[in-house]
């Protein structure tokens, strides 16, 4: 019952600490953690701003879902393809519709993300909707976007980002003819501008920016600041040209338009030598294929109005003429009114009284037409729009400061609550706890008791189990020489076709079967010691390297090894346990074959030598480190295990064993080596 009611406690305090930590996240999630993953980036060459004519750019449009199908794509690349498809729509198809959509469609990316983390993804998505109300001619929708756009910049935008905003503000203001108002953000445009990237995009808005002053200065009547201004744009168009060489056509309209516009400052200073060279220049560019012939219109219009001022009354109507040329193919209803106003001034100067008359009535006709299709510019005060908007922002902030405040109070009751329940708990369970010390106390004695009982008893198991592990290992290693050996004797008792060489090997594969089943019982006989020697035998040595020569012989021919057994002349009586010294003999024998390379040589000596037994065994193996060579015969020294020259594995189970078995027969084992050169064992028992 009471842990059921602990239970009870503490998830009631749970559930309350989540609610409150859920409520305070949701008022954080503007600074939620932002999960980082590897999204797909449009190459910004597919957003490039079209050039061609309403076919191509619907290709580009088709190219561009090609390519981002089914792709994952990072929120900044969903902003920049959706307001580049607003563009296209807007500028190019006319169908604003379809442009409001895109422009939603960007903003709705990004609604409640976090503006820090955000920002070019913000200032996109909000001026790609306001450039669409723009382009309609709709300033006070257009002006709501560029503010949220402001709002937002004040504290995240930098000065590029900036830029965009005051450039947008100057072109609604030059809209409604509020030309200083234009000329101040202008300026502050392309203050803001230096900041932005050295890229071909920056370089025709900050030259467009300086023409736009120049402009603004000139409907100012302020026609000396307004030379300045487009002196400056020359400057910098040929200076920054260079940078991109592979827009020279774009360069040079973009001089053609300031030549045409400095040619109109002059036009209004009188300085008609001057204007008339730049007008030259500008229609030169413009009136090229490609380029902005409109704008070659105007400079044709001025400069055929000069040349009327001068009483160049023939370069004039050829003028016109030339001009006429072009209007028939493209023109404006306000062209063709100053045209026919020029044409009319032209006749009178002339004396042809009808004829001016003729065009005074077309030149009156076409700027009613004009004045009638063309659509009023609605004004609005936009400091005033700012005041409102401001005054709407800081309500919407007191509202939201509001909120907080009372979020963080819902979530003080809950902390309070919940730390008023934990205490109690937590007396609660001290009073219960100071009961049932005295009882684990009791407990914890008893357990401690068994547990080192069971210590005890699991320690003799893991010494009894390391035992037989041992024991376990040794016989594996030692049965593989007869096992191999077998091996290699099947496939030359199949191969061989003598009578009397397979009846020998089969007697060799007898003996080995003998060597193993002899093993397999004493390891069967042995109760808790590795090695138990049995009874020892005297056998005579001569024929008992012999037998064991036999065995290993085959091993070594497998590997194309010789071994050179040099015996005593004389029979020498030894009583050792043959058996177990057999497998010294075959450990030995065994890893100078594994570790000497084939067509080497092994040598095996037996001598006597006062009253002592010395058997050797040299080959020209790989060889033992002399730090090495004193650990090579201890049980657990498996960290010097090599493989063979031949990749054959190793134990390192088999010296530690020839050790023990030497030493119960009271004699010594030790080893010479030069790594590179070879190795030689030595084995020295005493023969009585």
């Amino acid at each position: 019952m009471k842990n059921i009611l602990n239970k009870f406690i503490l998830s009631f305090i749970f559930i309350l600490l989540i609610v409150g930590i859920l409520l305070f996240f949701k008022k954080e999630k503007s600074n939620e953690f932002i999960s980082v993953s590897k999204k797909y980036e449009v190459d910004n060459s597919l957003l490039l701003k079209p050039k061609n004519g309403k076919e191509n750019v619907i290709y580009d449009l088709q190219k561009l879902d090609s390519v981002i199908l089914n792709k994952d794509l990072s929120i900044l690349s969903q902003v920049k393809v959706f307001d580049y498809k607003r563009y296209v729509n807007q500028a190019f198809i006319n169908d604003y519709e379809m442009a409001h959509k895109y422009a939603d469609s960007a903003i709705s990316v990004i609604s409640g993300k976090d503006p820090v983390i955000y920002k070019d993804e913000y200032a996109i998505a909000y001026l790609c909707k306001g450039d669409v109300f723009y382009s309609q001619d709709q300033f006070n929708e257009a002006f709501a976007y560029y503010y949220k756009a402001k709002q937002l910049g004040l504290g995240y935008f930098d000065n590029c980002l900036n830029s965009e905003y005051s450039y947008r503000i100057a072109m609604i203001y030059y809209k409604q003819e509020s030309y200083d108002d234009a000329k101040n953000n202008f300026i502050d445009a392309f203050k803001d501008s230096e900041s932005c990237p050295d890229i071909l995009d920056n370089y025709h808005r900050r030259q467009q920016i300086l023409s736009n002053i120049g402009l603004s200065y000139y409907q100012l009547k302020d026609y000396d600041n307004a030379e300045y201004y487009y002196e400056l744009a020359l400057k910098f168009i040929n200076t920054n040209s260079k940078k991109f060489p592979n827009e020279s056509r774009k360069h040079n309209e973009a001089l053609g338009v300031v030549y045409g516009n400095l040619g109109k400052v002059y036009l209004q200073k009188k300085e008609y030598a001057k204007s008339t060279f730049v007008l030259k220049k500008d229609i030169e560019i413009n009136l090229s294929r490609g380029n902005d012939i409109k704008h070659a219109q105007s400079s044709y219009l001025s400069l055929a109005e000069i040349l009327l001022k001068e009483d160049k009354l023939d370069s004039a109507y050829l003028s016109l003429k030339n001009l006429k040329v072009t209007l028939d193919t493209i023109s404006t209803l306000k062209d063709e009114a100053e045209w026919n106003k020029l044409m009319c001034s032209y006749y009178e100067k002339k004396n042809n009284i009808p004829q001016a008359h003729y065009y005074l009535q077309q030149y009156l006709i076409k700027k009613e037409e004009a004045s009638i299709n063309s659509s009023p510019i609605s004004t609005i005060d936009l400091k005033k729009q700012y005041d409102l908007f401001e005054q709407q922002h800081n309500l919407e902030i007191l509202e939201t400061e509001n909120k907080v405040k009372n979020l963080y109070l819902f979530i003080t009751i809950i902390i309070v609550v919940t730390v008023i329940i934990l205490l109690i708990f937590m007396w609660y369970n001290w009073k219960e706890s100071k009961r049932n010390i005295s009882k684990l106390s009791k407990l914890n004695n008893t357990i401690l008791s068994q547990n080192r009982e069971l210590e005890n008893a699991f320690d003799i198991i893991t010494e009894s189990s390391k035992e037989k592990e041992k024991l376990l290992n040794l016989v594996a290693h030692d049965l593989r020489t007869p096992i191999a050996s077998l091996s290699l004797m099947v496939d030359l008792v199949v191969d061989e076709n003598n009578e009397k060489e397979r009846n020998e090997l089969m007697s060799l594969m007898k003996v080995a079967c003998g060597n193993a089943l002899d093993l397999i019982s004493e390891t069967l006989e042995s109760n808790k010691n590795v090695i138990k020697l049995i009874l020892k035998n005297t056998v005579v040595l001569n024929d008992f390297l012999l037998e064991c020569f036999a065995l290993l012989k085959i091993l070594a021919d497998e590997k194309q090894i010789f071994i050179d057994l040099e015996l005593p002349k004389e029979n020498i009586d030894v009583k050792i346990n043959a058996e177990n010294f057999k497998r010294v003999i075959n450990n030995l024998v065994s890893n100078a074959i594994k570790f000497s390379a084939k067509g080497s040589t092994i040598k095996i000596n037996a001598v006597k030598k006062n009253d002592k037994l010395l058997i050797s065994i040299k080959d020209q193996g790989i060889g033992i480190e002399e730090n090495k060579i004193d650990r090579i015969f201890e049980l657990e020294s498996f960290e010097y295990n090599r493989d063979g020259t031949d990749g054959e594995q190793s134990f390192g189970l088999g010296l530690s064993f020839c050790k023990q078995v030497i030493e119960e027969h009271n004699g010594i084992i030790w080893a010479e080596s030069i790594v590179g050169k070879g190795s030689t064992f030595f084995i020295e028992i005493p023969l009585k």
